[in-house]
């Protein structure tokens, strides 16, 4: 089938975007696919488009047991994890840094910092106890709207090439 058969992975932000094509292409490779997302709809389209081997679990990562109980879904069902991509994310707080809350800022590090590391943690304690896997993170923050917030900030004018 491809370089990936029978693998088994693990996408979180499986639904859409980044996450739904690492999964189309896991999937063409002849991996099995278990997505985790709190977009339903974009986990059931993206069930219709890729068959019977994926599954979709709602999975917020800010919950560490749901990211635990994704993972073991996926091992309970196909035996094994190979490929974890803690791909979840969101542009995070956005504005300039003194209007920034607590809360937006907490949320911002919820998703992209805890998030993955629920998923690095509970994936590793199964790659170690099967001896093989492979684990991807991908945290992205919108970097023009930090570089934003700090040049508004009074920062010097060093990133107005790079928000053009």
């Amino acid at each position: 089938m491809g370089r990936l058969t029978d693998r088994v992975a693990v996408i979180t932000g499986g639904a859409s975007g980044i996450g739904a094509a690492a999964a189309e292409k896991l999937v063409s490779e002849g991996a099995v696919v278990v997505l985790g997302d709190i977009q339903e709809q974009g986990g059931a389209e993206m069930l219709a488009k890729l068959g019977d081997r994926a599954r979709f679990k709602l999975c917020d990562v800010t919950n560490e047991d749901q990211v635990e109980a994704l993972i073991k879904s996926a091992v309970d069902e196909f035996g094994k994890l190979d490929v974890m991509f803690n791909n979840a994310g969101i542009v995070g707080a956005l504005g300039p840094l003194e209007s920034t809350t607590r809360e937006e800022w907490q949320f911002t590090l919820d998703i992209l910092l805890n998030g993955v590391f629920y998923g690095m943690k509970h994936a590793s304690r199964q790659m170690k106890q099967q001896r093989s896997g492979k684990s991807a993170s991908l945290a992205i923050m919108g970097r023009s709207a930090v570089l934003k917030s700090l040049s508004q900030a009074g920062a010097p004018n060093t990133f107005a090439p790079i928000l053009k």
